[in-house]
Order: structure tokens, then sequence, then C-alpha cells
């Protein structure tokens, strides 16, 4: 269950950064483009979070 649940947050992350530059930038298809590769950064680092947060040890 946790895998999908950290599927989910990478695809949202993605998501709202390629939302994010399609509204702020003009040009259409460079703000896809960029909105991606930033999307996947933002989207592994939020998966490597939400990992981290399942390794913990539970207090």
């Amino acid at each position: 269950m946790e895998a999908y649940i950290l599927m989910v947050v990478c695809l949202a992350a993605w998501g709202a950064t390629v939302f994010l530059f399609k509204f702020l930038m003009k040009d259409s298809e460079y703000a896809f483009v960029i909105g991606s590769i930033a999307g996947l950064v933002i989207a592994a680092a939020a998966g490597g979070a939400y990992y981290q947060h399942l390794a913990a040890p539970s207090l």
C-alpha cells in the first residue's frame, strides 16, 4: 500500500510543477519541458522524503 501512496505523492509533485511552469511561462512547449525536468527533481525529493518517513522508527 505504501508504494502506491509513494507513486501518488511523486505524480502529484510532478503534475503540480508542470502546471506551475505552464502557468508562469509564455511558451507552452518550453514550459512543459522545463516543468517536467524540475518536476522530476521535486518528485524525487518528495519520494525520498516520504520513503525516509516510512523508514523512520515510530515512537
